[in-house]
């Protein structure tokens, strides 16, 4: 009995060690992730964010009205600039708000989809003439949308008139049934 004591005494000193690390462990992801979440709040994290993404439309605008082959490399120099911008904004996103927070933002989903779209416009290339993948180009100006999530104010407009939308189809139908009804008679 007294070796079975010493032997339990040291397998409970073994995993009390062992929590204390990953307890450390914890404490330090938990403080580097409000780390993060400080600089991601912050005002001139956000006033980058957006002057990238305004940036990054009127250069997607200039893109798309140039045909120029000459200047197609400068293009692609520059996308790619943009895209590993937003690649790497969206990790720190993503750190900062671990899995759920992130996956439950619409904003960020929307944000993943459309970087995600842009890394595969990379891998794959824009191919030539009119190709389907070539005019995949046009959803990188969606990222202007993202300005929505950053600023509240014009985020709770948007949300009202989305929100907006159903009761006014069901008006509209109602105003239609009266129409037709008074069509048959």
């Amino acid at each position: 009995p007294a070796s079975r004591a010493g032997d339990m005494a040291k397998l409970l000193t073994k995993l009390a060690d062992r929590r204390r690390v990953e307890f450390k462990r914890e404490t330090r992801f938990i403080r580097l992730q409000a780390f993060l979440q400080d600089i991601w709040n912050s005002l001139p994290f956000n006033l980058a964010v957006l002057l990238l993404i305004v940036s990054n439309f009127i250069f997607t605008v200039q893109q798309l009205e140039n045909n120029d082959p000459g200047r197609q490399r400068f293009f692609e120099t520059v996308d790619l600039a943009y895209t590993i911008l937003f690649s790497i904004e969206l990790a720190f996103n993503f750190l900062a708000h671990a899995f759920w927070p992130f996956v439950q933002d619409g904003w960020s989903v929307f944000d993943t989809v459309i970087v995600s779209v842009s890394v595969a416009l990379l891998a794959v290339g824009t191919g030539g003439g009119n190709s389907w993948i070539k005019q995949l180009r046009v959803l990188r100006a969606f990222r202007l949308f993202r300005l929505l999530g950053k600023m509240g104010d014009l985020k709770k407009i948007v949300t009202a008139v989305a929100m907006s939308i159903a009761p006014t189809l069901q008006a509209l139908l109602i105003g239609l049934i009266v129409i037709f009804i008074y069509a048959v008679f």
